[in-house]
């Protein structure tokens, strides 16, 4: 299983206005804080781990969010399942997304810029990375910063949401690599893009030093240019170990409670509800012992009130027969 560090960020302009950006870090969407500035860190050991960065050109990110939740919903769904992540899941995931976003986008069609999607799959020790539309995807090795796939220098218009059909990802998009212990790749949305000038960006993914310190350095350099309303998600992931070796009982544990709050996290999604109900649910679960403790005390005060009937003065203040 492949062992890494990710660190991921999200900015926005000067102003308050929402992002549109969005991240999916190892197995979970992380949602924009109110703050200019969001960080989220992870080190994980898992043979499955899932990083994207998604954007939509709207304020609001619905568009984005919509693909991450398809994206969580496949990989819950092919977990729980024992399916495999290979070429044909790549395949449904996007088809999925273009189904939902045609019917998220199609009031407003004409207006509809589509969403950038870079994607990096890790399974075991290799990497499936899915770049469409202006969203970019780099592996660090050796210190050189090469764009995937390697010929990817300019961003593709085609967006997820724009195309009722869209085949199989094909060279242009998507490439598998094996992993190194040393790795580094960056996922990096178009406002980080448009921020810094390619020589800026190498220069300080490259530099020497801690790999958070120089990913907080990143970060900071970001947000200075940005304009209002401006935004940017970037997600980087450290290869520390990505030997397929066999996974520690204690891990081992710990994914299979993980994996029990995933399959009703699943089963959720799979049979949607309205959020009254899933408060009332979740209220019903949570109190299962008021049930049976009422029942208890009704039958303990029908009882007494049975003898103060039959015994006068069993009960003081209360009239016997």
């Amino acid at each position: 299983m492949a062992q890494s560090i990710a660190v991921a960020y999200l900015g926005k302009g000067s102003d308050d206005t929402r992002q549109s950006d969005r991240l999916y870090l190892a197995d979970q969407r992380i949602v924009p804080g109110p703050h200019r500035s969001l960080e989220r860190s992870v080190v994980y050991q898992d043979p499955i781990q899932i990083y994207a960065v998604a954007d939509d050109g709207d304020a609001l990110g619905h568009a984005a969010e919509t693909v991450l939740a398809v994206l969580d919903r496949h990989r819950l769904a092919t977990q729980l399942e024992g399916g495999s992540f290979d070429e044909d899941w790549i395949y449904r995931f996007i088809q999925d997304c273009e189904q939902a976003l045609a019917r998220l986008l199609e009031p407003r069609r004409g207006a509809a810029s589509g969403v950038s999607l870079a994607l990096c799959l890790f399974q075991h020790d290799t990497a499936a990375v899915v770049t469409i539309g202006s969203a970019c995807a780099f592996l660090c090795r050796d210190r050189q910063m090469i764009p995937l796939p390697e010929h990817r220098q300019e961003p593709i218009s085609n967006r997820l949401g724009l195309m009722r059909e869209r085949t199989m990802p094909g060279s242009r998009d998507h490439i598998r690599v094996s992993l190194q212990t040393g790795d580094l790749l960056v996922l990096l949305s178009d406002g980080a893009l448009k921020a810094l000038e390619p020589a800026q960006l190498n220069s300080l993914v490259l530099q020497p030093g801690p790999f958070i310190h120089t990913m907080r350095r990143l970060r900071d350099t970001l947000l200075e240019p940005l304009k209002k309303g401006d935004g940017f998600a970037l997600v980087s992931i450290r290869i520390t170990d990505p030997a397929d070796q066999e996974m520690p009982a204690k891990v081992i544990n710990k994914r299979k409670h993980l994996l029990k709050k995933d399959m009703r996290r699943y089963e959720a999604l799979q049979h949607p509800f309205s959020r009254r109900e899933a408060e009332l649910r979740h209220g019903l679960t949570a109190h299962r012992w008021l049930v049976p403790l009422i029942i208890g005390a009704l039958l303990v005060l029908i009882g007494l009130l049975l003898l103060s009937l039959i015994w006068p003065g069993f009960l003081p203040g209360l009239p016997g027969r």
